[in-house]
């Protein structure tokens, strides 16, 4: 099985069991990279109601501020992100998720 046909079948499973769920029930997750597939796949999971989507990240500020708005705007709440020195945020200004740092 590949990536692909696994993450349609997980998608396709949650949707089919949209029964009343208790708060420990639910799944949490972090998507990296919020272009493209990324952004399709938080969409949809966004979309469910026994998913969190606590985290995105993606290196550039022009991908992730629309898919954290876009995640919001379905769950009620911002997915957290990581702003530079290491804080994490909620806010608009709170940055892609993590720094990247020339060490050469």
């Amino acid at each position: 099985m590949n990536r692909r046909n696994f993450l349609h079948s997980t998608i396709a499973l949650a949707a089919i069991s949209k029964t009343m769920v208790a708060a420990n029930d639910k799944v949490s997750v972090a998507i990296i990279g919020v272009r493209g597939q990324g952004r399709g796949l938080a969409r949809q999971f966004a979309g469910l109601p026994d998913v969190d989507i606590p985290y995105l990240c993606d290196v550039d500020q022009n991908v992730f501020e629309p898919a954290a708005k876009a995640v919001e705007e379905k769950k009620g709440k911002r997915p957290w992100s990581t702003s530079a020195d290491g804080t994490p945020r909620r806010d608009a200004s709170s940055g892609t998720g993590f720094t990247i740092k020339n060490t050469s």
